[in-house]
C-alpha cells in the first residue's frame, strides 16, 4: 500500500482520482454549552445566522484551511475550522487510511484516502444534511467549510487502477477543443455577448477572468462538448477583453477537481491558467468576471459572501427562495447581491451547453 502511495505522489497529473470522496471525523474542539439539542433547533440557528448577514464563507477562513492542507498533514493530525458560529472544530486527518467496499458483483475495490481537500456547504446543504444524520452530541451541524480525503481506486485482488475517467491523446484533445472554439464563436450567442460587454461593460476595470467547475476537456468516457464550449466562453471573454486594454495585466483562470495534464496543457495554449482549488476563491474580487454553469459547488453563496465581480455569468436566479439541497442556490442573500447588477440575456438560456446561464453587470464600475 505505501508504493502505490508512492507512486500516486510520483505521478499525480496522470495517476487518476476516483470520483469518490470520504468525509472527514471531526467534532467540536470544545462542545458549546448551548449547543442545539434537536434537529429544528440546529436548522433554526442555520437560518437565523445567515439572515443575520452572518459570513458563512470568507477568503480568511478558505486560506486559513487551505494553508493547514498544503502542510501535508499526517494520518491522526489534527487541522482546525471555525464553524459559522465561530466555535473551533477539530478535523482528523485520515490521510493514508484503506476502505474496502464489495460491488453488487461481489468485486471488492480499495480505496487509499489521499490528502485532504476543502468541500463548501451552502446554508440549504447544512439543513438538509440535518434531515439524514441528526444531531451528534459532539460535533457541529454548522460547518460550512468541511474537509474530504480523495481516493486512488484500484481493484483488491490485483491491485490494478480503476480509471473512472480515462484520458483521450492530448493531440485529440486539442484539436476538437480548436474545432469547437472556432464554431462557438461564430454563433449568434457569442456574437451576441460580445455585443452587450462592449455595450454595457466597457468602462468597468476588469483584470481577470475566472471559470469555475466548467468540467475536463480530456474525458474519453462520454460526450464533453459542453465543457468545450464553456471554456470557448472564456476565450471570447478573454478576447473581448484583451482589446479593450494591456493583456500584460490580464489572467485567465480555470478551476476544476477533474482537471488532468492534458487539460492544462490543452488551456495554456489559449491563454487559460488552470488553478486548484481553493485559489479560484482567492482569486476572485470586485474586478473579476465570473462564470460557472451548473456547478455542484456553492459558486453563488460563496461569491456573494465574498466579493462583488464587475461580471457574473451564471445560471438566471429567480425570486424564489429554492431552499433545496442543490447547489445551485436562488437564496435572499444572492438575490440580494444581485440587486447592484443588471441582468442581460446573450441567447444562452435556452442552450443545454449553458443551462439558462445570463450574464449580470454590476451598476457601479470600478
Amino acid at each position: 500500500m505505501a508504493e502505490d502511495r508512492k507512486r500516486y505522489k510520483l505521478n499525480q497529473s496522470n495517476l487518476h482520482i476516483s470520483n469518490r470522496y470520504f468525509g472527514g471525523r471531526f467534532r467540536w474542539s470544545t462542545t458549546p454549552h448551548n449547543a442545539p439539542q434537536t434537529m429544528e433547533e440546529a436548522q433554526a440557528l442555520i437560518d437565523e445566522l445567515y439572515l443575520s448577514g452572518n459570513p458563512f464563507f470568507s477568503k480568511e477562513m478558505i486560506r486559513l484551511a487551505f494553508e493547514q492542507c498544503q502542510r501535508k498533514p499526517v494520518r491522526g493530525e489534527t487541522l482546525y475550522i471555525h464553524d459559522i458560529t465561530g466555535a473551533v472544530v477539530e478535523f482528523e486527518c485520515q490521510t493514508g487510511e484503506v476502505k474496502m467496499e464489495r460491488d453488487q458483483n461481489g468485486v471488492e475495490t480499495t480505496y487509499l484516502l489521499l490528502d485532504p481537500v476543502l468541500s463548501y456547504e451552502s446554508r440549504a446543504h447544512l439543513k438538509h444534511h440535518l434531515w439524514w444524520a441528526g444531531i451528534r452530541k459532539d460535533r457541529s451541524p454548522f460547518c460550512s467549510l468541511t474537509l474530504l480525503h480523495p481516493s486512488f481506486k484500484f481493484r483488491t485482488d490485483t491491485t490494478e487502477p480503476v480509471d473512472p475517467n480515462p484520458t483521450r491523446p492530448r493531440d485529440k484533445v486539442a484539436q476538437e477543443f480548436l474545432d469547437h472554439s472556432r464554431k462557438w464563436h461564430e454563433t449568434d450567442v457569442a456574437q451576441q455577448l460580445v455585443c452587450l460587454l462592449r455595450s454595457h461593460a466597457s468602462t468597468h476595470d476588469i483584470t481577470k477572468i475566472i471559470g469555475l467547475a466548467l468540467g475536463a476537456i480530456s474525458y474519453g468516457a462520454d460526450d464533453r462538448s459542453d465543457s468545450y464550449i464553456q471554456h470557448a466562453l472564456l476565450l471570447t471573454l478573454r478576447n473581448w477583453l484583451l482589446g479593450q486594454g494591456d493583456p500584460a495585466h490580464l489572467a485567465c483562470y480555470a478551476q476544476d477537481p477533474g482537471y488532468r495534464s492534458v487539460d492544462r496543457q490543452v488551456l495554456k495554449e489559449h491563454g487559460i491558467d488552470v488553478i486548484d482549488d481553493p485559489q479560484a476563491w482567492l482569486e476572485i474580487d470586485n474586478q473579476s468576471i465570473v462564470f460557472s454553469v451548473a456547478p455542484n459547488v456553492p459558486v453563488k453563496e460563496i461569491v456573494a459572501d465574498i466579493a462583488r465581480p464587475a461580471i457574473v455569468i451564471w445560471e438566471r436566479v429567480g425570486y424564489e427562495d429554492a431552499d433545496q439541497e442543490g447547489k445551485m442556490s436562488r437564496s435572499p442573500r444572492v438575490r440580494a447581491m444581485l440587486e447592484q447588477y443588471e441582468v442581460f440575456d446573450f441567447g444562452a438560456e435556452d442552450d443545454p451547453a449553458f443551462c439558462n446561464t445570463v450574464m449580470y453587470i454590476r451598476r457601479c464600475r470600478g
